[in-house]
């Protein structure tokens, strides 16, 4: 578009301005072909071909061609399952930089609940056996297999250790062998099994970041529910893992949206303070401004988060660690009306209005 553009303004202009039109041209085409080797282009050359702010991303976005894989933690339960929804579609379009999808689980349980899940909130979505890897999570060189060469790995503290036999013909060694199955945000009909739950949840978390470590894994996303401010059992291993990460902490509890699919979109005005990036004056106000009206007592919905996940690997620099504390300060359709619309059809993208993530990402490093 931008090429086509370009011919077109040199078509028209006169020939005494055939000499800078055709450095147009030039300079179009640099960016065309730094575009499709992947090359983050410069924000001033962004701002060329746009009158608006352009938003330019240090993530996976930044360079579409290099195909990232992600895995995630505990898909059986709602966060989990919203978070592989959301992958699974930003892996079907160009532009995001990601390439594969996966979810580590210990039994088959997973796979049909994952599926029931996707299926009803993203449109008939399915996952095949190719998306799910039976592993022993009491084992980190199992895990540490699963893992190779892979990229990314998403995973939230609010999970359930819930005891089941293990699947027939996975690792088992007798048919009566029993294993704990991880659930983030587990289904209200998975109940605790354990009396030592809490311990099974970190030892298994424990297990996943070094075998990440060992695997190369190069970001890790974390969701630290259970902090609310303060720093949990599990976002302190993620913090000690060695590994560049990006720990969410929700300012409150999160709630679920009744009939949601993906179509829905972003559904708060999401408020993001990043300890890595401290703000202007300006913007420190608009913050405090921001959560003084909050609507929602600090809660946030599942589905904003989720997907926020996976706005942070499109966005944000793989190589650098933060902490982003989350916030809603009401309905995301007061937002919409402020900012630009994303005018395109909800099969073309992986979130409806995402880009609203975006820029709240934009600021932070």
């Amino acid at each position: 578009a931008l090429f086509s553009k370009a011919v077109t303004t040199t078509m028209k202009l006169p020939r005494k301005q055939t000499t800078t039109s055709s450095s147009v041209v030039s300079v179009s085409l640099l960016l065309i072909a730094l575009w499709l080797v992947g090359a983050p282009c410069p924000p001033a050359a962004l701002a060329l071909s746009s009158p608006s702010p352009v938003v330019v991303p240090r993530g996976s976005a930044s360079r579409p061609l290099q195909k990232k894989k992600v895995f995630v933690l505990g898909a059986g339960g709602s966060m989990g399952a919203l978070t592989f929804g959301f992958l699974q579609r930003a892996c079907s379009l160009y532009g995001t930089g990601m390439g594969d999808y996966r979810t580590i689980c210990a039994c088959a349980d997973t796979a049909k609940r994952l599926n029931s899940f996707i299926s009803k909130h993203f449109c008939l979505a399915y996952a095949n056996e190719s998306c799910m890897k039976l592993t022993n999570l009491e084992s980190v060189e199992a895990l540490q297999s699963r893992l190779e060469g892979w990229d990314a790995i998403v995973l939230g503290s609010d999970m359930v250790a819930s005891r089941r036999t293990v699947t027939f013909g996975s690792y088992e060694k007798s048919p009566n062998d029993k294993c704990y199955e991880m659930y983030w945000k587990a289904p209200g009909n998975i109940v605790q099994t354990d009396d030592n739950e809490s311990g099974i949840v970190v030892q298994y978390i424990d297990n996943v970041l070094k075998a990440a470590k060992l695997a190369g894994i190069q970001h890790v996303v974390f969701v630290d529910e259970a902090s609310q401010g303060a720093s949990s059992a599990e976002s302190i291993l993620v913090e000690n893992s060695g590994i560049p990460h990006t720990i969410i902490q929700p300012a409150g509890d999160l709630i679920t949206l009744a009939d949601y699919t993906y179509q829905k979109g972003i559904q708060g005005d999401l408020v993001l303070l990043s300890s890595q990036s401290p703000l202007k004056k300006d913007q420190q106000q608009e913050s405090a401004e921001s959560s003084s009206n909050l609507v929602y007592d600090g809660m946030s919905y599942q589905e904003d988060v989720a997907a926020l996940c996976v706005q942070c690997l499109l966005s944000l620099d793989w190589t650098r660690s933060r902490t982003i504390s989350v916030s809603t300060a009401g309905p995301a359709t007061a937002t919409l009306q402020n900012k630009n619309k994303n005018k395109k059809r909800p099969d073309q993208q992986w979130c409806v209005n995402s880009h609203l993530l975006e820029q709240a990402l934009a600021g932070i490093q």
